[in-house]
């Protein structure tokens, strides 16, 4: 018997014809059709066709140091403008030699995800995007991708954060959730054509928890009990705020995102996990409205650097390819 030896590889972006970058993990892509029964097809079985092809959404996680037009493709997602992009994702060996592409085309931004902020986390932050295409395929590929170092890559930890909200004390915040943002995508089927196209709808923006400790909590406990308890919760009552993605130095922010008509509907305790005697507050908070802004220092621009993506060493992904006997 031989041994089997598993090599990683790398998932490469392309968009609209120029590659944007290397990609942390990529999953879905898939095509499928329901199966048609035709019950009243002569004989004695059950006649059986597909019907039209559906194409699964594309989920990437991705870093920071991607091409300036992917952060420009979500910055336009999330204040509604409805920009599609068609592209490729390429899966490379470790050699960069690409093996096989997974085509799209049109597709819209369905949903962004922002990965929770902890302070005392050491681990890395990702971006996660849902893609819908209207079209999809995997094809054959060959030839090298070429890559470059673009300089310093921006580091992106969960602990390097800041939020800011009207009126409260938030510097002793230590946790907030994960925010995701859906586009949500409508099939409109046009009778001639195989394809649905997809087109963009509301968008929807999930709610906000804050953790903070219970000793440094008594501006959030007052909103609390003025907007909740009291049912002073007009739209005037409504807080707006900023959470800030910062960079390695702690200062310079990475991504900025607009929290705009903040209500609160819940606050709880908590025991910490450091000691029985420490608690903390969690608040759990809506927003109506959220736009985005990544740093104008992200990505090199694609006429900077026509045809060549940015290597992110830190994101080896996990592709296996056949197995080498040896």
């Amino acid at each position: 018997m031989h041994d089997v030896i598993y090599s990683a590889g790398y998932f490469v972006l392309e968009l609209d014809g120029t590659l944007s970058g290397v990609l942390k993990e990529f999953e879905g892509g898939g095509v499928n059709a329901a199966v048609i029964e035709d019950l009243t097809a002569p004989g004695p079985y059950v006649k059986k066709h597909i019907g039209r092809p559906n194409y699964e959404d594309l989920v990437l996680e991705l870093g920071f140091s991607m091409s300036r037009e992917l952060y420009d493709w979500i910055e336009a997602s999330w204040a509604r403008k409805d920009v599609r992009k068609s592209g490729a994702i390429a899966l490379c060996d470790p050699n960069m030699d690409a093996r096989t592409r997974h085509v799209f085309k049109d597709a819209v931004i369905a949903e962004t995800t922002l990965p929770a902020c902890d302070a005392s986390s050491s681990d890395p932050a990702y971006l996660t995007l849902r893609l819908a295409p209207e079209y999809a395929h995997a094809e054959k590929a060959s030839g090298r991708v070429a890559l470059f170092q673009s300089g310093r890559q921006k580091t992106w930890l969960r602990s390097n954060f800041r939020l800011q909200v009207d009126g409260l004390d938030c510097a002793w915040v230590s946790k907030v959730s994960p925010i995701t943002v859906k586009q949500r995508v409508v099939a409109d089927p046009i009778g001639e054509l195989r394809e649905y196209v997809r087109e963009p709808g509301r968008l929807d923006f999930s709610h906000i928890r804050v953790t903070l400790p219970e000793a440094h909590a008594e501006s959030w406990v007052e909103w609390h009990n003025d907007f909740l308890i009291r049912g002073n919760c007009s739209q005037g009552r409504e807080k707006s705020g900023t959470l800030e993605f910062l960079g390695a130095n702690l200062q310079d922010p990475l991504l900025r995102v607009q929290l705009s008509n903040l209500g609160v509907y819940r606050l709880g305790y908590e025991r910490d996990a450091a000691g029985p005697q420490v608690r903390r507050v969690v608040v759990d908070l809506y927003c109506e409205r959220m736009e985005i802004e990544c740093a104008k220092s992200l990505g090199a621009a694609a006429s900077e650097s026509p045809g060549v993506a940015t290597l992110d060493v830190g994101a080896r992904a996990a592709v296996t390819w056949p197995p080498q006997r040896v």
